[in-house]
């Protein structure tokens, strides 16, 4: 009888033990697994406010930086361009003016020189008459024809006249050459001309225009 009660007591006692020890595993395989769940709770509960800080790192673990930076407060949108009014008033437009006339200058002719000179000389006179010349020149670089005008005293009288081809008219005579002159050569006309008036020459003479010298 002692030893059958023995045995029992053994029996519960290890009975017992496997139990106590089943419970330790149980209760160690229920805190692993709620472990890693309590402390993501506490890293999402304990996340410091976004108003407080640029960047936020949850106490859990200092220097981590969180998933997503929370954005900064965005810039105002520029205003809208206005566009100008359609019935704005138009600038007032200036009188009109007149333009000034242009002022107008007579400008003398200027005629080119000639290509021909003369020049009258009294080379022989007595009481009634003296006797002229006209040495004409060629100052062009071309050959030129020539006439040579001569206006008398009235009342003057030409019997003779060499050098040139002559006609007159009243108390004028024209003298033209009988061949044109080289560029640099010089053509002599006279005449005897008969009158009782001093000084003893002509009144006029001209070659191209221009007066004799």
């Amino acid at each position: 009888m002692g030893r059958h009660r023995t045995g029992v007591f053994a029996s519960v006692g290890r009975l017992s033990g496997l139990c106590v020890a089943l419970a330790v595993f149980l209760v160690t395989v229920g805190l692993v697994g709620y472990g890693p769940r309590v402390g993501a709770e506490q890293a999402r509960v304990t996340w410091v406010s976004p108003d407080s800080a640029g960047l936020v790192t949850p106490s859990g673990s200092p220097g981590a930086r969180p998933d997503k930076a929370t954005p900064g407060p965005r810039a105002p949108a520029p205003p809208a361009a206005v566009a100008p009014s359609a019935s704005r008033t138009a600038p007032a437009s200036r009188p009109a003016t007149s333009a000034p006339a242009p002022v107008v200058t007579s400008a003398k002719a200027t005629s080119a020189a000639p290509a021909v000179t003369a020049v009258y000389t009294t080379f022989d006179s007595w009481q009634s008459g003296y006797m002229g010349r006209v040495t004409v020149r060629n100052v062009g670089n071309r050959d030129e024809d020539w006439t040579v005008v001569v206006t008398f005293v009235s009342g003057t009288t030409v019997d003779w006249s060499g050098g040139a081809d002559a006609s007159n008219s009243g108390d004028t005579m024209t003298f033209r050459a009988k061949s044109p002159l080289a560029p640099g050569d010089t053509a002599k006309l006279e005449f005897r001309a008969w009158s009782s008036k001093f000084p003893h020459r002509p009144k006029s003479c001209t070659i191209a225009g221009q007066a004799c010298r």
